[in-house]
């Protein structure tokens, strides 16, 4: 985006400065297009990172393109032909309608878990698997592809609440509670299947949340947020 805005200043200077003759008339229209498309990838890549203008972002960038492919003549489109892209409305709309089911509790409490966790990983891609006796700790795991599983049947948690992300863009997250275990369980695949215990659900944009009784008042408790893309997820009583 800093980049469309100084390509522009820079023409202008130079022309003010009579160091280069350029007519505005013939390069505003590809300046103006430039920058809109660049601003809209700057917006969809940070609604990907999961702040705002994701939809504003691929607006701009499919305007700013079709407003390029216009000024040269590779297809019919010019910059008074916004209108023709109504139905981009629509589409914005129905992708929204199908993501506000996420309750806002847990997206705030994402947030914050994103800035406490202690054992923060990159990407990885193949299994993950943590069984027997093990410490929890803060954590947030991200799996590209493949299989996650933890056991927290022997699990040893510390005082207070520990949260635990977990985030897959595609394969299988599989999770063993033990029924003596303070959880709040988050779960959500936007293509795929949950199953918790006995219950299952699968399709698109789909989302599962339990909590234990008594998990308010426990003195070691974990809080779980789990994310895949497109798969299974499986939270298995022990």
């Amino acid at each position: 985006m800093l980049g469309g805005g100084s390509s522009i200043g820079s023409v202008l200077l130079l022309e003010n400065l009579d160091v280069y003759t350029v007519n505005l008339d013939d390069v505003f229209p590809y300046l103006l297009a430039g920058f809109l498309l660049l601003v809209g990838l700057y917006l969809f890549i940070k609604g990907l990172q999961g702040f705002s203008g994701l939809f504003t972002g691929v607006f701009l960038a499919v305007y700013g393109t079709l407003v390029l492919l216009g000024q040269q003549n590779i297809i019919d489109f010019e910059f008074d032909d916004v209108f023709d892209l109504w139905p981009l409305i629509l589409i914005f709309i129905g992708l929204s309608l199908l993501g506000v089911t996420a309750k806002v509790k847990e997206r705030k409490w994402k947030r914050k878990a994103k800035h406490q966790r202690a054992n923060q990983e990159k990407y990885s891609i193949g299994e993950d698997h943590q069984i027997d006796v093990w410490h929890v700790k803060p954590t947030h795991r991200s799996n590209l592809f493949g299989q996650q599983s933890f056991d927290f049947s022997d699990a040893m948690l510390e005082e207070g609440e520990t949260p635990f992300t977990l985030n897959g863009l595609a394969g299988e997250i599989v999770i063993i509670l033990p029924d003596t275990l303070a959880v709040n369980l988050y779960a959500e695949v936007k293509a795929g299947e949950i199953q918790l215990f006995q219950q299952k659900t699968e399709g698109i944009n789909k989302e599962m949340v339990y909590e234990t009784d008594g998990y308010s008042e426990a003195t070691r408790k974990l809080k779980m947020d789990i994310r895949l893309t497109s798969g299974s997820i499986r939270i298995i009583q022990a």
